[in-house]
């Protein structure tokens, strides 16, 4: 509620002498669209954008972001580092992974060895050399990458979306387009205009 100034009461007397300006009607221009909604400050200036943007980005996340769930699989860093480099550089051999990872190739084979008991890789002949066994992901070594790559988790993000008008989903995705576009001629170190 609005309160004039003490001396500017209705009667011309200081004091509260009715002074209280009533609320504004609900349909007044603008109001109805203030309560509706928050009120967005137009950020002309960088700093201030990257500071509101700063704020509600990890509040966003932690609302956001995949989880492992209780009952799945997860695999060690060392493990998902092998699975990453394998989707990278196509089937190898274990001297081959060995050269690769710069280790002994007994220590190779003992991790490839816990890595196939979990199911996501496996050891193949190779078709042009009998004599070679390639190592290789399987489809639950693929689907395990695509999993552990996945930022937001697709559930929650569709709840999200699912409480914001067509309108708002549009303005959200060309927002985040452009701030993508935007961010890929950033070189690192680069200094932020104000």
């Amino acid at each position: 509620m609005l309160h004039r100034p003490r001396s500017a009461s209705p009667d011309g007397r200081s004091g509260d002498g009715g002074g209280t300006i009533p609320p504004a009607p609900r349909d007044c221009f603008g109001i109805a669209e203030a309560i509706a909604r928050p009120r967005i400050r137009r950020m002309d200036s960088v700093a201030a954008l990257t500071a509101e943007i700063a704020r509600l980005y990890p509040a966003l996340y932690l609302r956001l972001h995949a989880r492992w769930g209780k009952d799945e699989k997860r695999p060690s860093p060392e493990a998902l580092a092998v699975l990453r480099h394998l989707q990278r550089s196509g089937p190898l051999s274990m001297s081959e992974a060995a050269r690769h990872f710069d280790r002994a190739p007994s220590a190779v084979s003992e991790l490839m060895d816990r890595i196939e008991a979990n199911g996501w890789i496996a050891r193949s002949v190779d078709g042009r050399d009998r004599r070679r066994i390639l190592i290789w992901l399987t489809d639950a070594g693929l689907a395990l990458l695509a999993r552990a790559s996945e930022v937001l988790s697709r559930e929650a993000l569709a709840r999200a979306l699912a409480q914001l008008d067509a309108t708002q989903r549009e303005q959200l995705l060309l927002g985040l387009r452009a701030l993508l576009q935007a961010s890929e001629t950033l070189s690192p170190g680069a200094e932020t205009p104000e």
